[in-house]
């Protein structure tokens, strides 16, 4: 309203009267509502933009829980008892396949898996392999078997 006074002021300082300064006055205040307008259409835009942003870390965080559950569901150790150094582990290992490949899991895994059922004398045999050899089944299958002397040899 202060804004209006200040236009009517300059208005009548210049010399308008009558409808000229109506004219101005209808002019100023139809700038003023249009500024008005977009300052509100100005923030509107800015709290669309800010739920967006807020929805897509949402769902980020969603989809990065959902892969971290997966991860979990996927890498579960199974349930089986932990390999002891008094077990049998010809036997150990047969009960393990059976478990895995009635499981469905995929030979890819079966090494890591086994990895974590391993204790003592086993696990020692298991970390002393080399990263590639630690993943291949057949080769951590050889150095158990080895370790506790059940081989062919």
């Amino acid at each position: 309203m202060e804004t209006l006074a200040k236009w009517m002021e300059l208005g009548t300082s210049m010399g308008l009267e009558g409808d000229r300064l109506r004219t101005l006055m209808e002019e100023q205040q139809s700038v003023a509502r249009a500024e008005r307008a977009e300052q509100r259409e100005l923030v509107a835009l800015q709290l669309e933009l800010e739920n967006r942003k807020l929805e897509l870390e949402n769902k980020k965080r969603e989809d990065e829980t959902q892969t971290g559950s997966d991860r979990k569901t996927n890498f579960k150790v199974p349930k089986l008892p932990s390999f002891k150094d008094t077990d049998d582990m010809d036997a150990y290992l047969l009960r393990f396949e059976r478990y895995v490949t009635t499981q469905g899991l995929d030979k890819s895994r079966w090494a890591v898996t086994l990895s974590a059922l391993l204790t003592g004398k086993a696990l020692e045999t298991y970390c002393r392999l080399d990263e590639d050899d630690g993943i291949d089944y057949k080769k951590v299958k050889a150095a158990l078997l080895k370790r506790f002397q059940l081989t062919a040899e």
